[in-house]
C-alpha cells in the first residue's frame, strides 16, 4: 500500500507539471459533446444521442454507481442509456438501433473491491463513427477512475461491500468509525495534489 501511494503522488507530481496531457485526454469527451451541440443543437435542431444499451450481468451497487456516472455531466445529455438482455442488444446494434452495446460481466462489484482483474466488454456501432466514440472515452476515464478509487480506499470498499456480520442488523459503530477514519486519511493525503492551492501565503 505504501508503495502504491508513493507510485500515485508521483504520477500527481508529474501531472502537476504538465497537466495539459491530463486535461485533455479528460476533455475529449467534452469538446466532442460541444461540437455536437454547436453544429445541430439550437433552435429546431435535435441534438444527436449515442444510444447505449447496457447489460449488466453483475447488478451490485457498483456497476449502478458505475453506469450512473456515464451519464453525467456534458457528456451525459448526449448517452441514452437503456437497460437490456445481452442477446436482444447485440441484436438491436446489428440492426443500427443502438450506437453502442456495454457488457459488464458478474462479479464486476466482488472484482473492484478486491482487486482482481475484470474486463468490460464495449461493442460500438460500425455505421457511426463520433457518438461510439464518446461512449468509448467516457468509459475509458470511468475505468481510469475506478481503478485509483480502488487502490485509494480499497481496504474501506472491501470491508463495506462485504456487508454487516451474519445476524447483525448493520455495522457496528466502531467499524463505521474505523472506516470513516481511513477514508478521511485517504482523502487528506492525496487532497494536496488533487487540488492544489492557487495561493499560498506566507507571514514573515
Amino acid at each position: 500500500m505504501r508503495f502504491f501511494l508513493a507510485s500515485l503522488i508521483k504520477d500527481l507530481r508529474r501531472m502537476r507539471r504538465d497537466p495539459g496531457g491530463l486535461l485533455l485526454s479528460a476533455a475529449i469527451p467534452v469538446v466532442l459533446a460541444v461540437l455536437i451541440r454547436l453544429a445541430f443543437g439550437g433552435g429546431d435542431g435535435t441534438t444527436p444521442t449515442a444510444t447505449l444499451l447496457v447489460a449488466d450481468h453483475d447488478g451490485s451497487p457498483f456497476s449502478a454507481l458505475f453506469l450512473g456516472a456515464m451519464t453525467q455531466g456534458p457528456v451525459g445529455d448526449l448517452i441514452a442509456m437503456e437497460k437490456a438482455e445481452e442477446t436482444d442488444a447485440l441484436a438491436r446494434l446489428e440492426r443500427g438501433r443502438a450506437s453502442a452495446v456495454l457488457v459488464i460481466p458478474q462479479g464486476f462489484g466482488s472484482a473492484v473491491t478486491a482487486n482482481r482483474p475484470v474486463a468490460l466488454q464495449l461493442v460500438e456501432n460500425p455505421a457511426e463513427t463520433i457518438l461510439p466514440r464518446i461512449v468509448e472515452e467516457t468509459l475509458s476515464l470511468l475505468v481510469d477512475a475506478t481503478f485509483y478509487l480502488q487502490h485509494i480506499l480499497g481496504r474501506p470498499l472491501q470491508t463495506l461491500a462485504a456487508g454487516p456480520p451474519p445476524g447483525a442488523g448493520g455495522f457496528s459503530r466502531k467499524t463505521m468509525t474505523e472506516t470513516g477514519v481511513a477514508i478521511n486519511e485517504a482523502v487528506t493525503r492525496i487532497a494536496p495534489y488533487l487540488f492544489p492551492s492557487i495561493v499560498d501565503l506566507e507571514t514573515v
